[in-house]
């Protein structure tokens, strides 16, 4: 059982950390460039579906960027 000083030892240092993440995951998104392209912006597509794609906000961002 966790007493109330333990609360935010996890949550605090993940929060911390979240800008950091957030550069990294932009950054991929630019080197994963070509293969959104092909993909997103390829006619021969109808439907394309994301499993396990990380953040929503994100994969929002980048689907923006390729229409």
């Amino acid at each position: 059982m966790k007493t109330m000083g333990q609360y935010g030892v996890l949550t605090h240092p993940e929060i911390s950390a979240q800008t950091e993440a957030l550069r990294s995951a932009w950054e991929q998104l630019d080197v994963q460039n070509s293969w959104i392209e092909e993909y997103l912006s390829n006619d021969s597509y109808h439907e394309v579906i994301f499993i396990g794609s990380g953040s929503s906000y994100y994969q929002a961002q980048r689907m923006n960027r390729a229409t």
